[in-house]
């Protein structure tokens, strides 16, 4: 799995999710993640998530494979089948979800907005990860992308939070206040070869 799904598949556990990623489909599709939460030996909820940072790259390349995207990864009928199979009749307890980069605050609207008509919860990956930076603790965590983020919980919540400052008031504030820290980050991040992270700051 990427590193961005690790984190989300680890969110979910968080919340009493049962999760298995990848569940292939006999043609070429596939469910990212499949949380399961059970109340005794009955489905409570279930959800379906999928994870694509990438699709918060450009405007025009969202619009245009917006419906081609949904379609694919949760309408596409060898899903439906995987998931009639994995947990039978799709009910009121189960939910879609896509987790994507971060956007402007305006465009995060309208994005939610244009799936939210297909039925389909959008998260942005720095909401989950700021939920799991602040779970982590000083345990050993078996998932390697976790413990790479332990020890330096302190400096990517200081680093997420600039970001989400810098939304409200524009990139020059960004400019201003964080030359110091993103250098630090940056170092971070490739050094623990995390590049890939959806973690982006407007002005960069």
């Amino acid at each position: 799995m990427s590193a961005e799904k690790e984190v989300v598949n680890f969110w979910l556990n968080l919340q009493g999710f049962f999760t298995v990623a990848n569940i292939k489909s006999s043609g070429n599709r596939n469910i990212g993640i499949l949380a399961l939460r059970f109340q005794g030996d009955k489905i409570e909820n279930a959800k379906h998530v999928e994870v694509s940072c990438s699709i918060s790259g450009g405007p025009d390349t969202q619009l245009k494979g917006l419906k081609d995207f949904i379609d694919q990864r949760f309408y596409d009928e060898e899903v439906l089948n995987i998931l009639r199979k994995q947990i039978g009749v799709l009910s009121s307890n189960f939910e879609r979800i896509l987790v994507i980069g971060s956007l402007s605050k305006s465009r995060m609207g309208e994005f939610r907005e244009d799936f939210r008509k297909r039925d389909i919860k959008v998260i942005e990956f720095e909401d989950v990860l700021v939920d799991v930076l602040k779970s982590l603790d000083t345990q050993y965590y078996k998932n390697d992308v976790i413990r790479t983020l332990q020890p330096n919980k302190a400096y990517i919540l200081s680093f997420i939070t600039l970001h989400y400052v810098s939304r409200e008031r524009g990139s020059e504030f960004l400019a201003k206040s964080s030359g110091v820290l993103y250098s630090r980050q940056y170092k971070i991040f490739r050094q623990q070869e995390y590049r890939d992270s959806c973690i982006e700051v407007s002005g960069r």
